[in-house]
């Protein structure tokens, strides 16, 4: 079986900037209820969340954006989708973002949301 590690790249050579985005807007906050027990208890969120990127003016356009919130998942476009369609998963949903750069909006990007499952022992 092999195994993958997907990690932002920092070299500026791949990505323009480091960090790419400037801003990342989530509308609702991760880390506090009434979303954050629904994290911890492996729940998805039952609705789209409008979240927008605007990246930096020198960073690049890659399949992965770094910027996602820690532990919730990652930012990538519809190449990586597609991609990931043949490896094993954990539970997961695409929710669509917005992502700006240098004025325009660039479609065909989403935040893929891992469910976290805490054990207690």
């Amino acid at each position: 079986m092999k195994y993958y590690i997907f990690a932002p790249s920092m070299n500026k050579k791949e990505v323009g900037h480091y960090h790419q985005t400037e801003d990342v807007v989530f509308p609702i906050k991760l880390h506090e209820p009434p979303y954050s027990g629904r994290f911890t208890k492996g729940e998805f969120l039952d609705f789209n969340p409008e979240v927008q990127i605007t990246l930096h003016k020198k960073a690049f356009l890659t399949d992965f954006i770094d910027g996602s919130p820690q532990g919730f998942g990652i930012f990538l476009n519809d190449k990586v989708k597609e991609l990931l369609k043949g490896f094993h998963l954990p539970p997961h949903k695409y929710h669509p973002i917005k992502v700006m750069h240098k004025g325009e909006q660039i479609a065909g990007y989403y935040w893929l949301h891992f469910l976290l499952i805490c054990i207690n022992l």
